[in-house]
């Protein structure tokens, strides 16, 4: 969250407490709205949606493109999405997605 913060501290300093207030309700609704996203994917994760896990997966949390753990705006509910990194070490996966043998 630091480009967030870094937009509320800006705001401040350049349009005093009404950029201040406006800030806070950009950050607010882009944090809302990633973590929406984060929860509806889950709950298809957890449901038996039929729709492809893998993908879901990787839009949760993927190291070689954009994903939602990894989203500037998302704030971390839980300690298992807080480190996505550890994810690839549970899974024993090398830099490149293969597994280690």
């Amino acid at each position: 969250m630091p480009i967030a913060v870094n937009r509320l501290v800006l705001a401040s300093s350049q349009s005093g407490v009404a950029g201040l207030f406006e800030a806070c309700e950009s950050v607010y609704r882009s944090t809302n709205s990633v973590s929406k996203a984060a929860l509806e994917i889950e709950e298809n994760l957890r449901g038996n949606t039929g729709l492809d896990k893998i993908t879901l997966g990787c839009k949760l949390y993927n190291p070689y493109e954009p994903s939602i753990w990894g989203d500037i705006y998302y704030v971390p509910t839980r300690v298992g999405t807080l480190m996505p990194v550890k994810i690839t070490d549970l899974l024993e996966e090398r830099g490149d997605g293969r597994r280690l043998k």
